[in-house]
């Protein structure tokens, strides 16, 4: 089977998931509480550019392969049968690849950062242990196994992915947490926990995703 033909594959049966049953197609409207009806395109971006960039850590910080295709990066309509990375498209969401990463608010920039983090962190060589259950249905959290690269020695990582329009807000528990500090991967900033607690409450923004490490030692907090 070739990437081509594999990729197709998980897109359907993906599709065929969040269809469920009732054979309607797909739309904004299903992940949104009010129809997305907005013709300005820079009020499309806002509304648009968190979930895409949401997505994009979902599927970038685990572990594994991750791959993007050049509409996602234009932010290009399905429909659009052309598209340049290096000119304009006057139909696509965002500009061209050179014009975003002049822009540090970009999604192209943003991608970026988020690939950094997930090649310092090593994301796709660590090891998924759980998925953890979550006071938030709107919210999937997966811890892993992570292998530092300077001492070799294994921590715990949490990857927590908001999915709805609301705060989250879940209650967390594991003897692995406890006599560690929580660091938030892509801010490198330190969550509030009790260094020697086993609980830790993850917070999270909506339509947002966190990437936590568990490091075994105190630090100071930010």
């Amino acid at each position: 089977m070739t990437a081509f033909e594999l990729k197709n594959r998980l897109l359907k049966e993906e599709t065929l998931r969040i269809k469920g049953n009732t054979g309607k197609g797909l739309s904004w409207e299903t992940y949104s509480d009010q129809p997305i009806t907005i013709c300005d395109l820079e009020k499309k971006r806002t509304v648009l550019v968190p979930m895409h960039l949401t997505l994009a850590k979902f599927f970038a910080w685990q572990p594994g392969i991750f791959s993007i295709s050049p509409e996602d990066l234009l932010g290009a309509a399905p429909t659009q049968k052309t598209i340049d990375l290096l000119s304009p498209n006057p139909e696509c969401l965002y500009s061209c690849v050179p014009t975003q990463l002049q822009n540090p608010r970009s999604f192209a920039s943003l991608l970026k950062q988020i690939l950094r983090v997930r090649k310092d962190s090593s994301i796709a060589n660590s090891s998924l242990l759980e998925v953890v259950r979550s006071d938030d249905k709107g919210t999937l959290i997966l811890r892993f196994q992570l292998r530092q690269n300077l001492t070799n020695d294994t921590v715990t990582a949490l990857l927590a992915v908001n999915l709805s329009r609301k705060e989250s807000i879940s209650i967390l528990e594991s003897p692995e947490y406890a006599q560690t500090s929580a660091i938030d991967l892509s801010t490198q900033r330190t969550e509030n926990k009790s260094f020697e607690s086993s609980f830790f409450d993850l917070k999270l923004e909506a339509l947002s995703a966190k990437l936590i490490l568990f490091q075994p030692r105190r630090l100071p907090k930010n």
